[in-house]
């Protein structure tokens, strides 16, 4: 998503340093639907800053609203993920 607003507001500073420094696991959950938010444009760098492993990238048969069209399934992938 930062990715998204770096490219359409020009005020907003590079978090590239911050985001290198995080060390927690992490995930992502997406939908591969979306037509506002696009994975594939940051994905290479998302994964690599945050060293998510494909085996944590989940492409939901959603769209934008995520959270509202597979609520049962993000659940699942997140319950699975921290236990």
């Amino acid at each position: 998503m930062y990715y998204f607003f770096t490219q359409t507001c020009n005020n907003l500073p590079l978090i590239t340093e911050y985001i290198d420094q995080v060390k927690v696991p992490a995930q992502i959950i997406w939908g591969k639907d979306d037509s506002f938010l696009k994975l594939e444009p940051q994905r290479a760098q998302l994964t690599a800053f945050l060293g998510i492993n494909d085996d944590n990238i989940h492409l939901l048969d959603a769209k934008h609203f995520i959270q509202e069209e597979q609520p049962e399934q993000i659940v699942s992938l997140l319950s699975k993920f921290i236990n």
